[in-house]
């Protein structure tokens, strides 16, 4: 019990770098985050432009 007691007095006398509760991040905040970050990684090399397609009007 003394060492994690230790760990715990080692946390606590760091100075605080992020808010309190900040580490609870919702499973969708990750889960949007993780897309972002490979929406980011890409650089469009592997983009293919591809023509639309025409709508035809029909005539009443």
């Amino acid at each position: 019990m003394d060492d994690v007691r230790k760990a715990a007095e080692e946390r606590a006398s760091r100075p605080r770098t992020a808010e309190v509760g900040a580490s609870f991040e919702s499973e969708r905040q990750r889960s949007k985050n993780a897309l972002v970050k490979q929406l980011d990684a890409l650089d469009g090399r592997n983009v293919r432009k591809i023509a639309a397609a025409a709508l035809k009007q029909s005539s009443p």
